[in-house]
């Protein structure tokens, strides 16, 4: 695998930071421009210029912060809402932390050069006003609290990297420093505009639309948390082509010693044979023996030139291989074959999907009516579903797409998660390959995806194999085993009680609770974040049609969710990322997940503001890793 990554991506002594950072001093004259606007409604002295602030700034917003704190709790008591008494405790020791770091200039703030552009004035001022305006009311406060809490821990310590010049100097990183900082101050704005607008519009807008605007302020706190993956993505790239180039140079250094090592032996081993050989003709030619010391013993050249000979063989001779492992308990193949596992089935149901809603399809069906290219285009730029892409951390998310004709097979959503699929299928099968033949060292460093890809409208027939909620998660158990062999040969190997498990599965293969458990198993045995397990399963409504499919369906679903609860916060466990997609509601369902971070509601009304629909549909989806 070669890295695309190039360390000579530096800022150029001729280029101006003004430049690098040009989408993000806009952001943050928006936010000055919004904060002035709230200091005139409360009669309070404009933002007149931005001006860099000092430690003791940080040390007044931290004490700011913790008197608010101290406040909102009281008023939160009052209301009878303990619940919030969790967040206000992560909300004091988040902040302590930011203005702790930020007073020893030990955040991303550091990585401009003298903060030239007052991005820490700008952030305290936001911060300082956020908090103050929280007293006016209660609306939405849970919601902002939330955001609040979770803005630090991205501004977090990095003083190691700023104070490294190849860190510094890295235009891209810059570019993606710029785009954190914009999407924060987007956020600060975001709430701060609500506090701008006559309380009497607020309220109006509040019953008209309940959610309006935590909807907002989670989506962009999804941006915030997509360009703080892709900041941390680049971050680590230039660590490990870093890490790659000292293990170059060491490797490098190594060869170059044992070279010369190998030629100082065939120097010296040349040298011994010409003295031998000096010593021998010398022994020809004395006719007189020569007077011998008898403490000293005869120099035996026969003997001397065996040892060489032997030294010379040991030397050259290849290391011995390590024993062959034993055949594995479970042969992965032979599982397979048992089970009757289709390995080509989700590449032939992305392609049907593809085929079947293509425009000269669409034109002659029923469906063609319904399917709306807009709302492709909406759910492909969507900040929380492209967050969701973003492969570097476990993450969940329930769609529902809220489709025209929710009944259809086949939706526009579909048509995402097949593009998804193909996406994650194509990385798969470059890596299979290099993953299977690097050592367990390198696999360690190296990421390795394992798509799990179920389309419930492919399958929702009776007649179909799989077209139960038994047989939706033995596809998902099979689809690991099978993409999964790189890592689970050898554990598999290892453990007597699968292949028991397994048979077992084979006498009752509508076994949900033990194909759930064997599941639960196999995710436990990856070891590691840079092992990628991605589910995606689209279509869940037409699974939820009669009640014993919808029951054994929600035991799938409830057996998934739990394993993601259970693995998430375990840092040496594989990196989880779920997607759950229906064409409309299913509130048997989303109980499962938390409503603000995990469930995403696409508007019934899609708005077409693009010119260029037709072609922009048609994109393939991107993933970063």
């Amino acid at each position: 695998m070669e890295f695309s990554l190039e360390l000579s991506s530096q800022i150029p002594p001729s280029r101006n930071y003004s430049e690098l950072y040009e989408s993000c001093i806009l952001a943050r004259n928006q936010l000055v421009h919004t904060a002035n606007e709230y200091r005139k409604k409360k009669k309070q002295p404009l933002i007149e210029d931005v001006t860099a602030v000092t430690q003791d700034n940080w040390a007044e917003l931290d004490q700011g912060v913790q008197t608010a704190c101290q406040d909102l709790q009281e008023i939160a008591d009052r209301q009878k809402k303990p619940e919030t008494g969790t967040i206000f405790g992560k909300l004091r020791l988040a902040f302590r932390s930011l203005c702790r770091h930020a007073g020893m200039g030990q955040t991303l703030l550091s990585l401009v050069p003298n903060d030239v552009f007052g991005f820490s004035s700008v952030l305290f001022t936001g911060f300082n006003m956020v908090f103050k305006a929280m007293h006016e009311t209660s609306l939405y406060r849970d919601a902002m609290l939330k955001a609040l809490e979770e803005l630090p821990r991205v501004l977090e310590d990095s003083s190691d990297l700023c104070k490294t010049p190849v860190f510094v100097q890295d235009e891209n990183l810059h570019r993606r420093c710029s785009a954190i900082f914009s999407a924060v101050f987007d956020t600060l704005r975001q709430i701060l505009l609500w506090f701008v607008k006559n309380s009497f519009v607020t309220s109006i807008k509040f019953v008209v639309d309940p959610t309006g605007f935590s909807q907002k302020l989670t989506e962009h706190m999804e941006d915030v948390r997509l360009k703080s993956q892709q900041f941390w993505l680049q971050a680590n790239k230039i660590s490990l082509v870093l890490q790659v180039q000292t293990a170059q140079a060491q490797q490098k250094m190594a060869q170059e010693v044992h070279t010369i090592a190998q030629r100082t032996e065939l120097i010296e081993l040349e040298a011994t044979r010409r003295e031998v050989a000096t010593l021998g003709m010398l022994e020809k030619l004395d006719t007189q023996p020569v007077p011998v010391n008898q403490s000293s013993k005869s120099f035996d050249t026969d003997d001397l030139l065996s040892r060489l000979q032997e030294l010379v063989y040991l030397q050259q001779r290849p290391s011995p291989r390590p024993p062959s492992p034993l055949p594995p308990i479970v042969n992965i193949d032979a599982l397979l074959g048992d089970f009757g596992y289709d390995p080509g089935m989700v590449y032939r149901d992305c392609e049907d999907i593809h085929k079947i809603l293509c425009p000269s399809r669409r034109h002659n069906s029923a469906q063609g009516e319904d399917f709306e290219e807009e709302r492709v285009v909406a759910m492909q730029s969507n900040p929380r579903i492209r967050a969701w892409l973003v492969l570097n951390r476990p993450s969940m998310l329930f769609l529902n797409s809220r489709s025209a004709a929710p009944s259809q097979p086949r939706s526009e959503v579909s048509l995402v998660c097949a593009k998804i699929g193909n996406r994650l299928l194509e990385i798969h099968a470059s890596q299979q390959v290099y993953y299977q033949n690097q050592g367990r060292r390198r696999r360690k460093a190296s990421p390795f995806i394992i798509p799990l890809v179920f389309f419930c409208g492919q399958h929702h027939r009776d007649n179909d194999f799989v077209g139960t909620a038994a047989g939706l998660v033995m596809s998902l158990l099979l689809q690991l085993v099978d993409r999964g062999r790189a890592v689970l040969q050898s554990l598999l190997g290892e453990d007597q009680s699968l292949g028991e498990r397994f048979q077992l599965l084979l006498n009752n293969p509508e076994d949900i609770d033990g194909i759930i458990t064997i599941f639960s198993i196999l995710v436990d045995k990856l070891q590691g974040r840079n092992i990628f397990v991605v589910v995606i399963i689209d279509g869940l409504k037409l699974f939820m049609r009669d009640p014993k499919r919808e029951m054994e369906t929600r035991a799938v679903i409830e057996g998934l969710v739990s394993i993601y609860r259970n693995q998430a916060g375990d840092e040496a466990a594989p990196t989880l990322k779920f997607l759950f997609a229906s064409t409309a509601r299913l509130e048997g369902l989303e109980y499962l997940f938390d409503e603000d971070d995990e469930v995403l509601h696409l508007p019934r009304v899609i708005h077409d503001t693009w010119s260029d629909n037709d072609a922009r549909w048609k994109r393939p989806m991107e993933l970063e890793f």
